[in-house]
């Protein structure tokens, strides 16, 4: 059966050749060399020069390059605060006033210490006056009368006692009797050791009065009324703590604590921002910024711009570590031409330029076809046939590709149907198409 249907198909085939060949005179004895090959056909396009970079796609946020909080050096309540979000102040402007009874007790305390001390270094400059000499030298007289008087009577009482032991010894007097008049006597020379101590005081303070103050006690009063006022000028200095001014001139941009609230040195009370001075900031991977360097061309595009151009910026500031918790660097792009016209936060996308070469030899990066192995070849036309070029590659940017070596400019490079070419073999150009309204195909 299966011999038969082969032999009745080529039965067939011979008749359709045969009333085919009845019909066409000027192929009446076809051969082999009329069975035409199959030519691959492909598009060509010249190599060329132009410039090329190799950049990052990434976003970025539109912020004031100089932002401050403002936290006041004390804790203590705020009692005033008028700004708002939004409101604009200038440097060394009051922002915020706090409490201050606590310091006013201070104050008040340290200027009755300076007082107290002034006074006595003026006593002590003036010396002692001709009063309190005269009152100094009565008070020796004074004293010595009393000595005088705490003698005789000792005397009186001794000769008591020698009497009363004189009469003990004839049975004149008692025991208790001569007990008594010793009692008296220890009294008597008590008294005449407390006058002499109150004549030797009086005489110090005399020879003081007359002498005037040592250079120690002038020396160590001037002393005292110099850490008073220190205290004072102390006190003094931090009442401007309680009064909170702009550090720099700007918008406020939040209000972290209002009137009422306990302001501490560790929390802000406001947060002011330069809007005069703006940057785009934006985060990259290490490996990123350790190849950016700063002037290096970024490409912007703002949202909050609608219609606008790209704005044309370069890398400034790129900091010198990376957040520890993204592990990303920050890096700060001026743009001053947004200042007034955006909001703090608003979105920029980024095209960040890290590498650029000018008048460089770019073909399609499709054009280039990877061998086993990881070589790169392209192909191009000469007199009808392609040839295989090993390339290097530089830099890619989309569907451009810089290559460094393999090919020419003005060569004619297949960038179409090179997939499965082989080196010499033969290939059809197709031809490019024409314009509409010119040119070959285009209407008469």
């Amino acid at each position: 059966m299966r011999r038969t249907l082969v032999w009745g198909g080529a039965a067939i085939g011979l008749g359709v050749i045969l009333l085919g060949g009845c019909g066409r005179s000027g192929n009446r004895n076809p051969g082999p060399a009329q069975a035409q090959k199959k030519i691959p056909l492909v598009e060509t396009q010249a190599v060329e020069r132009g410039d090329i970079a190799r950049m990052i796609q990434t976003t970025g946020t539109v912020v004031c390059a100089d932002e401050a909080n403002v936290s006041p050096k004390v804790e203590q309540r705020i009692v005033w605060l008028q700004v708002e979000e939004g409101d604009r102040v200038k440097a060394g402007q009051v922002l915020a006033r706090l409490d201050t009874t606590e310091l006013d007790a201070q104050v008040r305390q340290a200027e009755a210490e300076v007082r107290v001390a002034e006074a006595r270094l003026r006593d002590i400059e003036a010396g002692a006056r001709a009063q309190e000499i005269r009152a100094a030298e009565a008070a020796v007289a004074q004293a010595k009368a009393q000595i005088a008087a705490a003698r005789s009577a000792a005397e009186d009482a001794r000769r008591d006692l020698e009497r009363q032991r004189q009469l003990l010894a004839i049975g004149g007097a008692s025991q208790q009797e001569v007990d008594h008049a010793q009692t008296r006597y220890d009294a008597a020379i008590s008294q005449v050791g407390v006058a002499e101590a109150g004549l030797a005081a009086a005489q110090e303070r005399l020879s003081q009065l007359k002498e005037g103050a040592t250079q120690t006690q002038l020396a160590l009063a001037r002393e005292q009324v110099s850490q008073a006022r220190t205290r004072l000028s102390y006190w003094h200095s931090q009442a401007s703590f309680y009064v909170i001014r702009a550090p720099i001139s700007g918008v406020v941009t939040r209000k972290h604590q209002f009137v009422g609230d306990l302001a501490s040195p560790k929390a802000p009370i406001l947060t002011l921002a330069d809007t005069s001075r703006t940057v785009i900031r934006t985060s990259v991977t290490d490996e990123v910024a350790s190849r950016l360097r700063v002037g290096m061309p970024v490409r912007a595009e703002v949202d909050a711009l609608p219609g606008s151009q790209p704005l044309p910026l370069r890398a400034g500031r790129i900091y010198p570590s990376a957040d520890p918790a993204t592990r990303l660097v920050t890096v700060e792009m001026p743009a001053p031409m947004l200042a007034g016209k955006v909001k703090e936060g608003s979105l920029a996308r980024l095209a960040i330029v890290l590498e650029r070469h000018d008048n460089a030899v770019v073909v399609p990066a499709y054009a280039v076809v990877a061998r086993p192995g990881g070589k790169l070849v392209a192909f191009i036309v000469e007199q009808g046939k392609a040839k295989e070029r090993v390339i290097a590659p530089g830099i890619e940017s989309g569907d451009r590709l810089e290559i460094l070596s393999g090919l020419a400019p003005r060569e004619q490079l297949i960038v179409r149907g090179q997939e499965r070419l082989k080196e010499g073999v033969e290939v059809k150009v197709k031809p490019p198409k024409s314009k509409p309204g010119g040119g070959t195909g285009g209407k008469r």
